[in-house]
């Protein structure tokens, strides 16, 4: 959890189990009713979002294991949850190739992207709780947004990590898809091998994963 005081875990046995750091005792294990495929805890360390094999996304709390709601809209398994840093919203992305950003007061979609060619498998808010990045199978990152807000995209740095790369990779690149240029010449001048260049693919393997570092002054 954000707060360092508890460890959550859930997975393919259908449960999400809550653990004390300071001793490693199991504080409560919850029912998630189906093998889990992502998972995330909000900012407040209130929440835990979990995302499944049977397309749903389900929200619970940690104090008490109470169930908070459920979410509705993917057609495919979800492959990444992930809560806005405001903790009144939640991004996520699945197989069936969308990227959704949900309101949790109200548990409904508010807004869905299909911007990716094959599944979509990680998605991330950017601090601006506005901001998001996903990554996919069809070896894209894509940056898009909730609402009209500043044009930030050439400041965000993201670290990403593809599936076959024990090293993460870092963009400061402001483009709204991504790739690699390594030791190649680009003609926007030399920049070292970490560096990503506008374009249409990323990599030659799915993104792993994504995380917003920040914006860049």
């Amino acid at each position: 959890t954000p707060n360092q005081a508890q460890i959550v875990t859930a997975g393919a046995d259908k449960t999400l189990r809550v653990w004390n750091v300071a001793d490693g005792a199991a504080i409560r294990s919850i029912d998630t009713g189906a093998a889990v495929t992502s998972l995330s805890v909000s900012a407040d360390n209130a929440l835990a979002a979990v995302g499944g094999e049977d397309k749903l996304i389900r929200i619970f709390a940690l104090g008490d294991g109470a169930a908070k709601g459920t979410l509705t809209g993917h057609t495919q398994p979800v492959t990444a949850v992930s809560f806005a840093n405001d903790n009144l919203k939640l991004v996520s992305s699945s197989a069936d190739q969308t990227v959704r950003v949900w309101d949790l007061k109200l548990l409904k979609q508010m807004q869905h992207f299909v911007d990716h060619k094959a599944a979509a498998t990680a998605a991330s808010f950017v601090a601006d709780n506005k901001t998001i990045v996903s990554g996919g199978a069809d070896n894209l990152l894509v940056v898009d947004q909730v609402a009209v807000v500043e044009d930030i995209h050439e400041r965000l740095e993201i670290l990403f990590v593809v599936a076959d790369d024990e090293v993460p990779r870092k963009s400061n690149s402001g483009h709204r898809h991504i790739e690699p240029f390594g030791d190649a010449e680009v003609d926007d001048g030399e920049r070292d091998g970490n560096a990503l260049a506008a374009g249409d693919d990323l990599v030659d393997a799915t993104v792993a994963g994504v995380v917003v570092i920040g914006l860049i002054a």
